[in-house]
């Protein structure tokens, strides 16, 4: 299953809800957009696109149900000049 940057923030408070329950994808391959804007350091959500800090991505994939590999991630170029990490997660 491929999810983009921008739909990882939509699907977060349904991906939490259900995980547990789904017993597919063994393997989700994302892309975390890298969307740093001034006011994050306030704590400000701004986008879209939205920046998927990769702290809250493992926060969101825990590792005690998600096996992460090893930093540093693929960094991809998006169309509007940022960056994407491209991180292939496997379910336990």
């Amino acid at each position: 299953m491929i999810i983009g940057s921008s739909l990882l923030g939509t699907i977060h408070f349904l991906f939490r809800a259900r995980s547990p329950h789904w017993s597919w994808p063994y393997h989700l391959f994302a892309l975390f957009m890298q969307a740093m804007r001034a006011g994050s350091t306030e704590g400000l959500i701004q986008g879209p696109p939205y920046h998927c800090d990769i702290n809250g991505m493992r926060a969101l994939f825990p590792a005690d149900r998600w096996d992460w590999p090893k930093p540093p991630y693929a960094s991809i170029e998006h169309p509007a000049g940022l960056a994407e990490l491209a991180v292939e997660l496997v379910r336990r």
